[in-house]
């Protein structure tokens, strides 16, 4: 069965990276209600060769589905600006946006880097600061709920990946 999502990702080319992030893929149509480690492809898009971990931050939301469309609009443009602006962070590797929300208005997205301590940055820079900063205030309608998980993923050479809550 193929499955097909309209869907962003934004990706650093690296040399040598060991992250894959076009292989990164929803693997089930139900991947929005699904622990993250079962919700992708993740073994296809992490190379088996080394020895690395890797730190996932993944936003799930519920829109409301009557917020104006002008606030709606201006809450992708600045977070489009801060995927912008994670792309020149060190340790960034991808950002999966899912464009398509499921009927009810629930979603996913998640970015990958190296480390908690690079996530952490990133997040302080002036454009996701300034996205955050409008979802908490003028547009606060635009959801009515929204969870912030985050994972450690660890993989060592020729084994499979394991997934651990980050604190």
């Amino acid at each position: 069965m193929l499955l097909v999502f309209a869907l962003k990702t934004y990706t650093v080319m690296r040399m040598n990276t060991l992250v894959l992030p076009k292989l990164i893929t929803p693997v089930h149509a139900g991947f929005r209600d699904l622990e993250l480690p079962e919700a992708f492809s993740w073994e296809a898009g992490i190379d088996q060769t080394a020895i690395h971990g890797l730190y996932v931050v993944a936003f799930r939301s519920l829109r409301n589905l009557q917020a104006p469309p002008e606030m709606i609009d201006q809450l992708l443009e600045l977070d489009g600006d801060a995927t912008e602006e994670a792309q020149h962070m060190p340790g960034f590797h991808t950002y999966w946006h899912d464009d398509d929300l499921s009927a009810e208005g629930y979603g996913l997205s998640f970015c990958l880097w190296d480390s908690r301590e690079e996530a952490k940055h990133a997040a302080q820079q002036p454009k996701h600061r300034a996205a955050v900063m409008y979802a908490r205030g003028e547009g606060r309608e635009v959801y009515l709920s929204y969870d912030i998980e985050t994972h450690n993923i660890f993989r060592f050479a020729g084994a499979k990946i394991v997934f651990a809550l980050a604190a």
